[in-house]
């Protein structure tokens, strides 16, 4: 698959990275929900623009159900 590293700074980008990735596995809401443990309404909120600040619980296990590696990185000021 490649090296695909993102930053989310902005939750545009994760909402669009979600869509993005579903279309490539060609995932429904209702089977994304189902690999991700959620409910189907959850991932409606998550691509709908409804979540503002992802719970992180919540984004890791969507991400891994997209099939995406995630590492977490402090930054120290």
């Amino acid at each position: 698959m490649g090296d695909r590293r993102m930053i989310f700074d902005d939750i545009s980008k994760l909402r669009g990275t979600i869509l993005y990735r579903m279309g490539e596995l060609q995932l429904t809401y209702e089977k994304l929900a189902e690999r991700a443990d959620v409910s189907p309404k959850c991932i409606r909120n998550y691509t709908s623009g409804e979540v503002e600040r992802p719970r992180l619980d919540i984004f890791l296990k969507i991400m891994n159900a997209l099939e995406f590696d995630i590492w977490l990185e402090a930054r120290l000021n």
